[in-house]
């Protein structure tokens, strides 16, 4: 069922941080719309064990921690034993403070070009686990930054929580669609689309006003898929014809469909062209990701330092990873 979106945009620095984590190197071993009232994910329940893929799509990479790391990956955290979704090992780590990182990470090498990439994983919050200002869920990018400094775009997941002047860490806040894309003068844009479908009944995707709401997965498994389909062009001009998809559990919880994620007139530079099917080998793809905590006009580095607004430290663990690619 097709119903019309109105989606709130905002345009905001997204605020910088510092990766405080280990950091593993792998090694060899227009018109918006929501659609589908009980839309069904392509991976649900799915492991890299279990894995049948779909018609039409290639594996570009599947992880499950049991024997190291592919060449084409790195983690922001560790392997370990003390939390596995299937099989003894997963990866993960602490978020004791604001900037740190717990994320598997495939360089460009890993899936190459693409029309469309979708990534599967399995993810565990601990018990006390809240959301301050924000938590990554997946972003993948054309670029760095540094080696990019122009053509830089990227997009992806993001809690987006409170913001100033509240600051306070929750356990349900609103998901959104975080993109930097060309033309924007160097700032993330932040979209807040419904809810796919609203008011549904099911307790993780429910309507609060115009924002989707996400409890998070607080001493749980959750599993995460996500469809980027970056927009296409003809004879030079970008076309409305790109989305983004969040399946949870097997249910499509949030997506941004008919717009252009990579390229978009604004500040001087044209009407940009696509570039994140054809990335720069610095290019790559996040599962996981930042925590970023804030403290009145400044951070809760570590959480204990703002303990009335942060929340207290908790394990983030990521598991049986699938990245497809067309």
């Amino acid at each position: 069922m097709s119903r019309g979106m109105s989606v709130l945009l905002i345009a905001i620095v997204l605020f910088g941080t510092v990766s405080r984590a280990k950091i593993i190197l792998g090694r060899t071993s227009q018109k918006a719309s929501a659609t589908a009232t009980k839309s069904q994910s392509l991976l649900a329940g799915m492991t890299p064990s279990s894995l049948m893929i779909p018609s039409g799509w290639v594996l570009a990479a599947k992880e499950d921690f049991e024997a190291g790391l592919g060449p084409n990956e790195e983690i922001a955290g560790e392997i370990s034993t003390a939390k596995a979704h299937s099989g003894s090992h997963a990866m993960g780590g602490l978020y004791q403070s604001d900037g740190d990182v717990i994320s598997l990470n495939f360089k460009q090498a890993a899936f190459g070009s693409y029309t469309d990439i979708y990534v599967s994983y399995w993810d565990w919050e601990d018990a006390n686990a809240l959301i301050p200002a924000e938590i990554f869920i997946a972003d993948v990018s054309n670029c760095t930054q540094s080696a990019c400094p122009i053509t830089y775009q990227d997009f992806g997941f993001d809690w987006a929580g409170q913001f100033p002047p509240k600051y306070l860490s929750s356990p349900s806040n609103p998901m959104l669609v975080v993109t930097y894309m060309l033309g924007t003068g160097g700032n993330d844009l932040f979209y807040y689309p419904p809810c796919d479908p609203p008011n549904d009944g099911n307790p993780g995707n429910e309507d609060q006003g115009s924002l989707c709401v996400l409890p998070i997965n607080a001493g749980s498994w959750r599993q995460y898929e996500i469809w980027w389909h970056p927009n296409t062009e003809n004879k030079g001009q970008a076309k409305h014809d790109g989305f983004i998809r969040l399946y949870v559990d097997g249910r499509l919880t949030n997506s941004l469909t008919n717009f252009s994620p990579n390229g978009r007139r604004g500040s001087g530079t044209g009407n940009q062209l696509p570039t994140m099917q054809n990335p720069d080998p610095s290019a790559g793809l996040a599962v996981g990701g930042v925590i970023t905590a804030l403290c009145g006009s400044g951070r809760a580095n570590p959480f204990s330092v703002c303990s009335g607004m942060a929340p207290k430290p908790f394990h983030r663990y990521i598991d049986d990873v699938i990245l497809m690619k067309k």
